[in-house]
């Protein structure tokens, strides 16, 4: 005869006694079963998003996003790796709410060798990266000077000379309008 038993998940170990008596009442067999504690399954993080081949620009957001197991309780750490080194933490302690909303800063350096790390705040151990890297890329502004010169496509924080057209005869330069300028009124001039 098989008994089945259930899962046990607890604390402590369990004994079990088992009995056999035979259709007269005489005692056939008596043992006893040790049943060890299930340990409760390994707790885990696994990062989901960006976990390879993304491209993603400067200054843009996303919101990274991870898995936990059940088991998992406690805030994380997410950092950003570059060939494997960490080169920013973008959330030093945070829930586990399996995302985060992370725009990435214009002062990361282009790249496509980047990876996602989350790692459990009370135990590092217990962490995951991106399963393949991911490229950061410069973000573009696109500049457009009508009448003149100077436009084009420019890095975040690049200062950029532009320059009015000659005035048809019997008019003037009055004024850049539409961006921020050295000087509004020079028909050449500065923009960053």
């Amino acid at each position: 005869t098989t008994i089945a038993l259930p899962d046990y998940v607890g604390s402590t170990d369990v004994k079990i006694a088992f009995q056999v008596v035979s259709s007269n009442g005489a005692f056939v067999f008596v043992d006893d079963v040790l049943i060890k504690d299930k340990a409760a399954p390994a707790p885990t993080l696994k990062v989901s998003y960006p976990n390879g081949g993304e491209s993603m620009a400067q200054n843009s957001g996303f919101a990274i996003q991870w898995t936990s197991s059940s088991s998992f309780t406690g805030n994380v750490k997410i950092e950003l790796l570059k060939a494997g080194i960490p080169v920013e933490t973008i959330a030093g302690i945070t829930g586990n709410d399996w995302y985060y909303d992370w725009a990435i800063p214009s002062g990361i350096t282009p790249g496509s060798d980047y990876r996602i790390r989350i790692s459990g705040i009370d135990d590092a151990s217990i962490s995951d990266e991106s399963d393949a890297d991911f490229t950061i890329v410069e973000k573009k502004y696109t500049l457009t000077v009508v009448n003149g010169t100077g436009g084009g496509d420019y890095a975040f924080g690049k200062t950029v000379g532009i320059s009015a057209d000659p005035a048809p005869q019997g008019k003037v330069f009055d004024a850049w309008t539409g961006a921020i300028v050295a000087d509004v009124n020079a028909s050449s001039t500065t923009i960053e």
